[in-house]
């Protein structure tokens, strides 16, 4: 099988917080809790991601996850600077409904 997530790779709940709050502007739990937040509140995101394995105790996002997360909440600049530009036909992919 094709790996549909070439440019991405297991990402750890901190570091994903992160790249939305860069580490010097707030503290790793404050980022933690704010992308917890936005996940909860994304009821489509939510159902994505826990029909790929995640639930709210998760420390790590797999790769669909990382890419399923960027699709909902927007690509950080922190990533379209490395070009890891996710986009929704790469997901419609992952998903089979393409």
């Amino acid at each position: 099988m094709e790996n549909l997530t070439p440019n991405l790779r297991s990402v750890g709940k901190t570091e994903m917080a992160h790249l939305y709050h860069p580490c010097d502007t707030v503290s790793d739990e404050a980022a933690r809790r704010w992308l917890n937040r936005k996940i909860q509140q994304n009821e489509h995101l939510l159902t994505l991601l826990e029909r790929n394995g995640y639930n709210k105790y998760s420390h790590t996002f797999t790769p669909i996850q990382v890419m399923l997360i960027l699709n909902e909440l927007g690509t950080p600049l922190s990533l379209i600077s490395r070009k890891l530009i996710v986009t929704k036909s790469d997901i419609l992919e992952v998903l089979g409904k393409k």
